[in-house]
């Protein structure tokens, strides 16, 4: 994405904060380990997505707190900010993160984005059962009965669509039966 063989200070200094903000020790799921399975899957089907796309990528769980509601927001704000710091003016990559509050999405790079970032919904049981696991733990003060509750609310909002990824390259994969199946195992009583 960035042209220089050596980034700048400035670069670093953004990839630094990224990397502290996706290793704080309340994290679980939303990590670096998120963010390299987002990248994997944009590599294998999205291969021509925009720096926008990838950006927000990039910063779209850069403040994850259980305890708030304006996350994306407020990684939204932080994104405009840093890029800024190197000179990037992508006023859309703010959209295409908070396209990831409600997992709903007009327009082909917030469908990317939010497809990407559900990935995990059609990844392996094994993967999915991990993702549910991290999740609850990053909800851990909530007590069990609410929070299973409200995630098999959650869940269900994905199976009443027609499709659970918006995007054809998702739609034609693996990722979509997966996802079926995984959601139809985590919304059972």
């Amino acid at each position: 994405m960035f042209p220089e063989d050596q980034p700048s200070a400035e670069i670093g200094a953004v990839y630094d904060r990224l990397v502290k903000s996706y290793s704080e020790p309340h994290r679980h799921y939303h990590t670096l380990d998120h963010l390299y399975a987002c990248f994997r899957v944009l590599d294998a089907h999205f291969p021509e997505a925009s720096p926008s796309v990838q950006l927000a990528l990039w910063f779209h769980d850069i403040v994850y707190d259980t305890h708030s509601g304006d996350n994306e927001e407020r990684s939204g704000e932080i994104a405009i900010e840093e890029l800024a710091k190197i000179d990037l003016d992508l006023p859309d990559v703010y959209d295409l993160i908070l396209a990831t509050k409600h997992h709903e999405a007009q327009g082909e790079e917030a469908q990317t984005v939010v497809d990407v970032d559900l990935s995990i919904l059609g990844e392996t049981p094994s993967c999915y059962e991990r993702y549910e696991r991290d999740v609850r733990q990053e909800y851990h003060w909530v007590p069990e009965e609410v929070f299973w509750a409200h995630r098999r609310t959650i869940l269900k909002t994905f199976m009443d669509r027609e499709w659970i990824y918006f995007t054809a390259p998702m739609r034609q994969s693996e990722y979509e039966g997966r996802a079926w199946a995984n959601l139809g195992s985590s919304v059972a009583p």
